[in-house]
């Protein structure tokens, strides 16, 4: 089986820090995921590659037809991972034998700018598999990919592609606050005709009908955060918010120690009509809906790099050490919330 971060071996990569800290190194530690000296000497490289000539996308990320063939790999064999029948997203269950699990769903890549949302999943399934415990206690669907068509541009160098194939932002499409707008004034934030309207939206919404989550995980870059509903009202959710707050205090707990946990309209600061997050807390009886905001790095070069380059950089890490960082710190967030959480409430 081949493994699923790519030409990376974790232990080498944080073996590879002279201060010898190990997974959580000093710009981890002094400012979540900033520029420290690894990442500053990997940006003045893509201020010279990448400028004009156009950024090639770093060899260490997955394109779309990888991921599909880890799918298939994977899928083949007999073991724990099971094709699941899709259209417009790429997707898996992850289960062994054994009855009253935890149902759980996580989804990556809606926006495919957000190229380290589906890195973090691709990590994610690779820790679960990795742990005797987590395939006991719960049943996964990992939506690995939600809008791999338009991912497949951006993996081209159109980096600040957030849409689907049809303009549209698959999240901003769902049926709850959905909010008509003119998508030529909001072209990055579209939601579409009517609600429900992209083929993206109703196939995730059939794969979270089939199997009701007991938890939902929604991974998301561009903030630094741990994030509850709601994400369209400001007014805090109330029902199983706290034990939610608690859970991912307790999951993130030294591994995390700079992120922000809280609401999301609270802590983003704007409101998201029609998102995914909302639909869920508001449609199912999930224990945890939430969303990982794994990384953000708003360049102080920005206005030196053309508008591509910044925003690869804006949404996901640029050196193999940070990557490393990133994905391997949030999948072990991931496992601990996992495992702290009882299949009898």
């Amino acid at each position: 089986m081949r493994v699923l971060i790519k030409s990376l071996d974790i232990s080498q990569v944080h073996d590879s820090h002279p201060e010898g800290k190990g997974r959580r190194t000093e710009e981890v530690e002094s400012r979540g995921y900033g520029y420290g000296r690894n990442s500053f000497v990997m940006l003045i490289a893509v201020l010279l590659v990448g400028v004009g000539a156009g950024m090639a996308l770093p060899e260490f990320y997955h394109t779309t037809e990888e991921v599909r063939g880890l799918i298939k790999e994977l899928t083949e064999v007999d073991g724990p991972v099971h094709a699941l029948l899709t259209d417009s997203v790429d997707a898996v269950d992850v289960y062994t034998e054994g009855s009253g699990k935890l149902q759980v769903t996580v989804i990556c890549g809606e926006h495919p700018r957000e190229l380290i949302s589906v890195e973090t999943c691709l990590a994610i399934l690779r820790k679960v598999l990795a742990s005797e415990e987590a395939l006991a206690l719960a049943s996964l669907r990992i939506i690995l990919n939600a809008n791999p068509e338009t991912r497949k541009q951006v993996e081209a160098g159109d980096y600040c592609l957030r849409t689907n194939p049809n303009g549209v932002d698959i999240n901003r499409n769902w049926d709850l606050h959905w909010k008509t707008e003119n998508c030529e004034a909001v072209s990055d934030e579209c939601p579409g005709v009517t609600p429900m309207s992209e083929p993206e939206v109703l196939e995730i919404q059939q794969l979270l009908a089939s199997a009701p989550p007991d938890v939902f995980i929604t991974v998301h870059s561009g903030s630094y955060a741990l994030l509850t509903p709601f994400a369209y009202d400001t007014e805090p959710a109330t029902v199983d918010i706290a034990e939610m707050l608690t859970a991912l205090t307790a999951a993130s707990k030294d591994l995390l120690p700079h992120v922000e946990i809280g609401q999301t309209a609270d802590i983003l600061k704007y409101r998201c009509p029609g998102n995914l997050l909302d639909y869920v807390y508001s449609h199912t009886e999930a224990r945890i809906v939430a969303v990982f905001e794994v990384y953000s790095q708003h360049s102080p070069f920005a206005s030196f790099l053309s508008d591509h380059t910044s925003c690869f950089q804006t949404f996901n890490p640029h050196d193999p050490v940070l990557y490393a960082e990133v994905v391997d710190l949030w999948s072990e967030v991931f496992l601990r919330l996992l495992l702290q959480l009882d299949t009898n409430p």
